[in-house]
């Protein structure tokens, strides 16, 4: 098996992540590796062309939704496809929102915080600030309405630190409160929340930005 990695990673390609396989909902899943004779067909065409070739995986982790959860994901798809063409480099949008709705189902958000510190890397300094405030507007008017499905509460994402080009790090705070008010189901439960708390440190080419997401759920 190691010896089809470095195959993958010696044309370039992106191979899944080993903490996607750390989400309790995955663990159980298997993922099958590119077939041998698919490297030997784009080894040939990148020595015919003289050429880097590169091939693009998509992964879809059907086994891991419902038939209304498809449905969300591909109505997300259809809504922000405008974002694809908002940043210079490749921005990955089907992925991005894929792992948030495995993170809210999951109420794991730890690898959706690792995708967002990859893009940070792939993003130019200038888009930075675009990106933050794409976030804001995806957990916002977005994912703010699967809350009821999955019995979350109260959501509140903070960042803290070098946001942009411009304006003292220190100084810098940008956060967002979602919560649902309770009725008279959720406030008899309402002492049985339960919580969840991550904090990371993300590294910029400008500086660095502290996430800080809390999730109370029942």
């Amino acid at each position: 098996m190691a010896g089809k990695i470095n195959k993958l990673k010696g044309l370039g390609l992106s191979v899944l992540p080993r903490d996607f396989a750390n989400l309790k909902l995955v663990r159980n899943l298997n993922f099958n590796l590119i077939n041998y004779w698919t490297l030997v067909i784009i080894k040939l065409i990148a020595t015919l062309t003289s050429k880097k070739v590169y091939l693009s995986i998509k992964t879809r982790i059907v086994k891991l939704f419902a038939t209304y959860e498809l449905v969300t994901l591909v109505n997300w798809e259809s809504r922000l496809t405008f974002f694809k063409y908002k940043f210079s480099t490749i921005f990955f949008l089907d992925e991005f929102l894929a792992i948030s709705l495995v993170s809210i189902k999951s109420l794991d958000f730890t690898l959706l915080i690792k995708l967002i510190q990859k893009l940070l890397k792939k993003l130019t300094i200038w888009e930075h600030k675009r990106f933050f405030n794409f976030i804001f507007y995806f957990f916002k008017y977005f994912l703010f309405f699967s809350f009821d499905y999955y019995n979350v509460q109260y959501l509140k994402l903070k960042l803290k630190g070098k946001l942009g080009l411009t304006g003292n790090a220190r100084k810098r705070i940008k956060y967002l409160c979602l919560y649902k008010p309770l009725n008279q189901t959720t406030n008899t439960r309402k002492f049985n929340l339960k919580a969840y708390y991550v904090y990371e440190l993300l590294v910029t080419t400008s500086g660095a930005v502290g996430l800080t997401l809390r999730l109370f759920y029942f």
